[in-house]
């Protein structure tokens, strides 16, 4: 019984019919914010919306002393970010501000912040 029940949850996950996106993939992305002289900002809120999904899950975080946060999802899938920070301009990116993945498959995105 537990075959044909396997084989029926695979077959409708296959066809889409179930709710899992199988284009939706996990990593490990680093958003390093610094500002106009290339200091790191800690405290800066991030915000990344990936378009890996039908539901266009979103990820917040707070940088670091670094200047640096961590989010479990693949760069190439950020299809909008956003830095803000108080007293600067408010700066969007995308996956085109993330480098190519490093030996341990990190994908490295540095936004950069202004005084407004």
């Amino acid at each position: 019984m537990r075959l044909p029940v396997t084989l029926a949850f695979s077959f409708l996950t296959a066809l889409g019919v179930l709710g899992f996106d199988a284009a939706c993939t996990t990593g490990s992305t680093i958003v390093k914010v610094t500002d106009c002289s290339d200091s790191a900002v800690q405290g800066a809120h991030i915000d990344i919306k990936i378009c890996c999904s039908a539901n266009q899950t979103e990820f917040s975080a707070v940088s670091a002393s670094n200047g640096e946060a961590t989010f479990p999802l693949d760069a190439k899938q950020i299809c909008d970010g956003k830095v803000s920070f108080a007293g600067f301009s408010a700066t969007a990116f995308g996956a085109g501000s993330c480098a190519a993945p490093d030996k341990n498959g990190q994908r490295l995105c540095t936004v950069k912040v202004c005084k407004q």
